[in-house]
């Protein structure tokens, strides 16, 4: 803070109103990636109770926050196999699943606002087809790890849980650029 005094100018001049909402949007963020983490575990049967679900996500997004990489998710990988049993194989599986879903919304987010829908449709085709691929050349390879039932339940939670984290993180990015610029 000390080499940048103007973020500290930056926030005195930021409503107390738009902290508060940033803060409460992140929260949500955090129950929201909270639910796809039990999710997760559902698909892979392997219960967690909530609370302990909670504060792995909140530990796991400040390491990533703060750690090098994407610290987290090594972490959150350490730590389920080693409390939970969970094979890493598995682990990348569902992770695979989610970022699946993530970068298709994504995709889906970044073209539809600037582009004609046949070319919204042709990239979310694209961005689901590679994941899709990837998915199925991940699980031929480790088709002795996965004696898993497929469950469509939690991955269709998933899914509908990354939709809404896309659009929580779309809110805290326009509040966020509002609060600095009005005219935004």
């Amino acid at each position: 803070i000390s080499d940048h005094p103007e973020v500290l100018d930056q926030l005195n001049n930021t409503s107390p109103a738009a902290i508060v909402l940033i803060l409460l949007l992140y929260a949500m963020n955090l129950l929201v990636l909270t639910y796809i983490s039990i999710a997760s575990l559902q698909f892979l049967n392997k219960p967690m109770e909530h609370k302990e679900n909670f504060l792995l996500t909140a530990y796991t997004s400040l390491m990533n926050f703060f750690g090098a990489g994407g610290a987290g998710a090594g972490f959150r990988g350490a730590y389920l196999k080693v409390k939970h049993s969970v094979l890493v194989k598995q682990y990348l599986l569902i992770t695979l699943i989610y970022y699946a879903f993530f970068a298709t919304i994504s995709g889906i987010m970044l073209v539809s606002m600037a582009s004609p829908w046949w070319l919204t449709l042709l990239v979310s085709l694209l961005i689901g087809s590679v994941s899709y691929t990837a998915i199925k050349y991940f699980m031929s390879r480790n088709s002795d790890t996965f004696k898993l039932d497929f469950k469509y339940k939690p991955v269709v939670s998933i899914a509908i849980a990354t939709l809404v984290q896309a659009a929580v993180i779309c809110i805290i990015y326009y509040v966020e650029l509002r609060s600095i610029d009005p005219s935004i």
